[in-house]
């Protein structure tokens, strides 16, 4: 984005796909509540009755990988030539406590974890769309050799030649990028079915 720009594309939701119009103006922060202002990126995505959840987009395409799951945005979205197609990678929240009841926000915000990862990509024009999913994957820890963190969830993703450079966070307080070929996270997707994903909106 160049700092010229008056507008650009922001995706808003992964599944069912919505992209929305921002402003770049609209980032600069306020004065008088710098320090807890958020610019919004909720463009009026709302759910609507009938229309179909991830766990039946999934089903029969990667043998029950990410049902009855919700994919959550991360990383901005990057473009890959080869496809025509922008790369992007999103978490699943995998627990929520250990418990049964019902959680209040306040509860589910501290007490989720195990979370996995998933490449997707979103069609390289209007109207946006996802075109294919990977399948789940966490970046081993390098304190416990053979299992992940807890609470781990991919925030960037930069592209140099054939490496992709993945940066992710771990239990909220530190910062780490894993590199691996680009081949290899293409090698996780697997097209989707071509289902109606327009996302309702105010």
């Amino acid at each position: 984005m160049s700092p010229e720009a008056e507008e650009v594309n922001v995706l808003d939701v992964i599944y069912p796909t919505h992209v929305g119009i921002m402003q770049p103006a609209s980032l600069k922060a306020e004065p008088t509540r710098s320090s807890e202002y958020v610019p919004p990126v909720c463009f009026g995505y709302l759910p609507e009755a009938g229309q179909p959840d991830l766990s039946s987009v999934m089903a029969g395409v990667l043998e029950g990988s990410l049902r009855e799951a919700f994919l959550h945005n991360g990383a901005s979205l990057i473009w890959i030539e080869g496809l025509g197609e922008f790369l992007g990678v999103g978490h699943i929240v995998r627990g929520n406590g250990g418990t049964p009841k019902q959680l209040t926000a306040r509860e589910t915000l501290v007490t989720n974890h195990h979370y996995t990862n998933s490449f997707f990509t979103i069609s390289g024009s209007a109207p946006y769309h996802m075109r294919r999913l990977g399948t789940e994957f966490c970046l081993e820890s390098s304190q416990f050799g053979g299992d992940c963190e807890t609470l781990q969830f991919v925030s960037s993703l930069a592209l140099e030649g054939d490496k992709l450079h993945v940066g992710y966070g771990i239990m909220d307080c530190e910062a780490a990028v894993m590199t691996m070929n680009l081949s290899q996270a293409l090698s996780t997707l697997q097209l989707l079915p071509q289902v109606d994903q327009t996302a309702p909106h105010a």
